[in-house]
């Protein structure tokens, strides 16, 4: 970034403001003034990432004796006053974010343990939107490498589906599945409980039922009954008391959690090479395929024509234009499979080593090793207890009657919660069926879709387009003209841009009605400079001015063009580079 100690306040200028320039160090340019940077400055405040992509560590203003970087953005959310610092030490490296509420003091500090968690914190939960689709709806750039067109399938699926906040179905389901655990660990627990309660219940009963025994037997039978339980009791006691067992389940959910966690990866990485290996058998091999099935047809006949003709012929048939689209089409298919090989090679090294498998079962063992031995103590304590109301001589000692009953009230009691966990378990069954089948996100899906298309169609016919672009309810995406549907590799460039325009103001339009989230400031970096008539500009700028009044924006456009009216804007801002540094003054 190109400034020194600048301040600019995007509030102040109402309207729409042209941010112009010129490059003094270089005479008569208009390029590399700092204009851009401005735009910069903003995405590293919020996001703590640059438009161009440029590495953290090439951000500073060479030609400044002090090179570290440093942005405060002062903005609120909610009507909520924020305060985000951020910047780059460069000797040594480093990068730092700090979040406040209301001004900047140690009372008022958000900042998270790391800038990682910190910037988490603004994206969730103060901005309630990530990088990619703030970029893509409050800062429009001319730059291809940001256009809707330009990303992979997959990145347009998941940017749409973060638009349409889909991902509350997979949550959704994730925290009912996590609930259905819990409710089966629970009901597994509570089961054992039950079972041990029903055993001592059951050796109460049949003690009762050995008065009769010939008495002098019985006594010298329970007196070394009692003598062989106190020694096991015993044995139990000194061989658990110096076992952690919350160390033990600890360990237990650390261990499994990695394995979980290892398993997941592999899971995604298993989706992803399937994806693949259909995009190349599927997509690419075919495509290729028609390409070079088209030149075959035509073949014989090239030849046998004169070569005069040849050229008429090749250009009429585009067989020139199919053979290069077959090599691309070769490349990619070869790239492809390169990155195939390498998502193999890395499910490959995804493998959870039998150290850690075996140091789990071991665990596994000392925890349900402790837990059978502290039901043994239970079954003998109970045993004992009655073995000295029968050597004391009182078979019906209300004491054992008491306990006995005491016994059966609790088991009704456990019972009752086994119950209800049956019944929570039915339910969350059913719920979490309900939540996973995609019956109820095709239909979500169905109606937003609607409402994306008719905004997409209303902007390129603003802008005079007679196509439009489509999206279906698997978000899939086809291209109408007049003539029916086409490709967008055959639209000029110009009409590549209507497009772009279209889908980003469409997709901004979606973000601010259905989800909320609002801005009041709408950058344009060089987005009319591309290859737009001025009928199409003019259009756009009648865009630009609904969204000033409509929404309270205030629009700032980058641009070089020399067709666009000064008159146009509401205020003329420059930012003028000399010796390296840009200062930013207000001309009208």
């Amino acid at each position: 970034m190109c400034f020194d100690k600048e301040q600019f306040d995007f509030d102040s200028n109402k309207g729409i403001s042209l941010i112009t320039g010129i490059n003094n160090d270089i005479p008569g340019s208009k390029n590399g003034c700092g204009k851009s940077s401005l735009i910069n400055a903003f995405t590293f405040a919020l996001f703590g990432k640059m438009l161009n992509q440029v590495s953290l560590k090439r951000i500073s203003n060479r030609q400044l004796p002090v090179r570290n970087t440093e942005v405060i953005l002062y903005f609120k959310a909610d009507d909520k006053p924020f305060v985000i610092v951020s910047g780059v030490s460069v000797s040594p490296f480093k990068s730092y974010c700090k979040l406040y509420k209301n001004s900047i003091s140690k009372e008022n500090e958000l900042t998270k343990h790391s800038s990682r968690e910190t910037r988490n914190y603004i994206e969730k939960n103060i901005l309630r939107t990530d990088f990619e689709v703030f970029l893509r709806s409050f800062i429009l750039t001319s730059d291809q490498a940001y256009s809707f067109f330009s990303m992979t399938k997959q990145d347009k699926r998941v940017f749409i589906e973060n638009i349409f906040d889909l991902k509350i179905f997979g949550e959704m389901y994730r925290n009912i599945h996590k609930d259905n655990l819990e409710n089966e660990k629970e009901l597994t627990a509570v089961e054992r409980v039950a079972y041990t309660q029903r055993g001592d219940i059951t050796d109460i009963e049949s003690g009762q039922k050995e008065r009769d025994i010939n008495k002098s037997e019985k006594i010298e039978k329970l007196e070394n009954e009692q003598t062989e339980l106190n020694t096991e009791k015993g044995q139990i006691l000194l061989s658990t008391e110096k076992i952690d067992i919350d160390k033990i389940e600890s360990g237990i959910q650390s261990i499994t959690e990695f394995i979980n966690g290892v398993k997941s990866k592999r899971e995604s990485l298993d989706v992803q090479i399937t994806n693949k290996k259909q995009l190349i058998t599927n997509i690419l091999k075919k495509e290729y395929e028609d390409k070079i099935n088209y030149v075959k047809k035509y073949i014989d006949t090239y030849n046998e024509i004169s070569e005069h003709s040849k050229p008429i012929v090749s250009k009429k048939l585009g067989l020139d234009d199919v053979k290069e689209q077959a090599k691309s089409l070769a490349s990619n298919i070869i790239e492809e499979r390169e990155k195939l090989k390498k998502l193999i090679k890395n499910i490959g090294k995804l493998v959870v080593d039998e150290k850690i498998k075996n140091n789990l079962n071991k665990l596994k063992n000392i925890k349900e090793e402790v837990e059978s031995k502290k039901r043994r103590l239970s079954e003998i304590d109970t045993r004992l207890l009655i073995i000295k109301r029968e050597l004391d001589g009182s078979s019906d000692d209300p004491v054992i009657t008491e306990l006995l009953n005491k016994k059966k009230e609790d088991l009704q009691k456990t019972q009752g919660q086994i119950d209800k966990c049956v019944e929570n378990k039915n339910i969350l069954n059913f719920i979490e069926k309900v939540v996973g089948e995609d019956n109820i996100r095709r239909l979500v899906v169905s109606d937003l879709i609607k409402m994306l298309n008719k905004q997409i169609q209303t902007y390129l016919a603003s802008m005079g387009a007679d196509y439009t672009c489509m999206f279906d309810k698997d978000l899939n995406y086809q291209f109408i003209t007049s003539n029916g549907e086409t490709e967008y590799g055959s639209f000029s460039s110009g009409e590549k841009m209507r497009l772009s325009i279209a889908i980003s103001f469409a997709f901004r339009d979606f973000i601010m009605n259905r989800s909320g989230i609002n801005s009041n400031i709408l950058l344009l970096d060089e987005y009319i400079d591309g290859n737009l008539d001025d009928l199409a500009v003019r259009e756009i700028f009648k865009i630009l001015r609904e969204f000033n009044v409509l929404y309270n924006q205030n629009v700032y456009v980058i641009s070089h063009r020399e067709a666009v009216k000064l008159n146009s804007f509401d205020n003329i801002i420059s930012v003028d580079k000399t010796n390296g540094i840009s200062k930013i003054t207000k001309e009208k």
